[in-house]
């Protein structure tokens, strides 16, 4: 089995380990409303075309009420964020299929406007750069149902910081199996690997999508998951 090792914390959940979030300047003081945002895009690729869209996040350290982002240029379209399952600090807007278009998301300033829930306002600006990387896909996708294991690769992409693969249930998009961050463009693992969600029970035949993601931040000298660039995925789908 490859052994890759892990670049840096993996995921949203990592915001919440943020200092800045949860300190306050006196032992005694309630801490003041604090929140990290970011915008970027995220890239598949369609009928062999490339297809582009912008994700959202907004963690704080309140219960949040509403979250709305503002788009860069003349129309000043608006995304409103929605609470990420029951978690009412962290806010998100994810693309549909819809969302995606042959056009690159715009570059320039995304405001967000952001209010807890005991009506405090915060607001904030966060620049989506230009920058893109190539479009990943995955060349190689054995699957071996008896025992769950499997062994894939994919391109290797230039200015890409790191890779990530997660498996999820087609129907529910219930995660079953999230990696580390990977330097690497291969992995093979099966069942006994960590990674896999414990408390999920998965039904002989259940349709399954593996994707694989590839991150180019920022700041590549020190990548941060609250400062993402761009995001491209591709998958395959299986069943269990």
């Amino acid at each position: 089995m490859n052994k890759s090792k892990q670049i840096i914390t993996l995921g949203l959940g990592s915001l919440m380990a943020l200092s800045g979030l949860n300190s306050c300047n006196d032992d005694n003081e309630t801490p003041d409303f604090a929140a990290v945002s970011d915008v970027y895009m995220q890239k598949i690729t369609v009928d062999d075309q490339e297809k582009y869209a912008p994700v959202f996040y907004v963690y704080a350290n309140r219960n949040l009420k509403e979250v709305s982002v503002t788009a860069p240029g003349d129309e000043e379209k608006t995304y409103t964020l929605e609470k990420n399952g029951e978690n009412s600090n962290l806010f998100v807007w994810n693309p549909t299929d819809e969302d995606f278009t042959t056009e690159k998301t715009e570059e320039g300033d995304y405001t967000f406007t952001i209010t807890s829930s005991k009506d405090e306002l915060l607001e904030g600006i966060d620049k989506l750069k230009e920058d893109e990387i190539d479009a990943i896909t995955i060349d190689k996708f054995d699957y071996d149902a008896s025992t769950h294991s499997f062994d894939i690769s994919w391109n290797e992409i230039e200015d890409a910081k790191v890779y990530v693969v997660k498996i999820i249930t087609k129907e529910d998009k219930d995660q079953l199996y999230i990696s580390t961050g990977l330097d690497e463009n291969s992995l093979e693992f099966d069942e006994q690997t960590y990674g896999w969600s414990q408390n999920i029970e998965v039904p002989e035949g259940t349709e399954c999508i593996l994707e694989v993601y590839a991150y180019h931040f920022e700041d590549q000298k020190n990548p941060s998951w609250y400062d993402i660039q761009m995001e491209c995925i591709d998958s395959r789908e299986f069943n269990w």
